[in-house]
């Protein structure tokens, strides 16, 4: 997104394409995990306004603590802060916005292979 068009965003449409965005990792997640090409764990926290992924191999096994180290991982906050310049929150979207366009990109990647991403 560019600077001029992110400035005409306005603080509501900056959270509804947090939000959208959310949503499509969602979908992507759920579409990774039903073919078994890996493991998305997705965490809904809406008391804090924030969601997160953690992308594990196929083939991790669950044994309780220490928990496996997951290959990547997005912390998305789905909300600005209160208070803050628009400018500054423009900023702080756009680094979301960001970090979520890389973590997505990384699951259609995963889709396209169509292979189980495995522990090596």
């Amino acid at each position: 997104m560019t600077e001029a068009t992110q400035a005409t965003l306005t603080e509501e449409e900056m959270i509804d394409n947090l939000y959208i965005m959310a949503e499509e990792l969602q979908l992507q997640a759920m579409a990774v995990n039903r073919r078994r090409l890996a493991q998305v764990h997705a965490g809904l926290h809406g008391h804090t306004h924030h969601i997160d992924f953690r992308l594990y191999p196929s083939d991790v096994e669950w044994r309780g603590e220490p928990y496996p180290e997951e290959l990547s991982k997005l912390d998305l906050r789905l909300d600005l802060v209160e208070g803050l310049w628009l400018e500054a929150n423009a900023e702080i979207y756009q680094e979301a916005m960001d970090s979520a366009l890389a973590f997505s990109q990384q699951l259609d990647q995963i889709l396209d292979h169509n292979r189980p991403l495995v522990a090596r």
